[in-house]
């Protein structure tokens, strides 16, 4: 159906236009691979975002309460 047809492919046909207008709007330059930082700051999200583990059992979870 026509919908579907829509729904499906309006996105592939989109995406290269409005990627395009943001890189004109913003005049961000594009970064090469070998210049992306993926390490900065990593371990203050890990600090914040670590979960211990759920207690095994009752008196584990009262052991960690104290």
């Amino acid at each position: 159906s026509t919908a579907t047809f829509v729904t499906n492919y309006l996105p592939i046909m989109l995406f290269p236009v409005l990627y395009a207008i943001a890189k004109v709007v913003t005049k961000a330059p594009l970064v090469k691979p070998g210049e992306m930082d993926f390490d900065s700051g990593v371990a203050e999200i890990e600090a914040i975002t670590h979960d211990d583990p759920p207690s095994k059992n009752w008196m584990e979870a009262v052991w960690m309460w104290l």
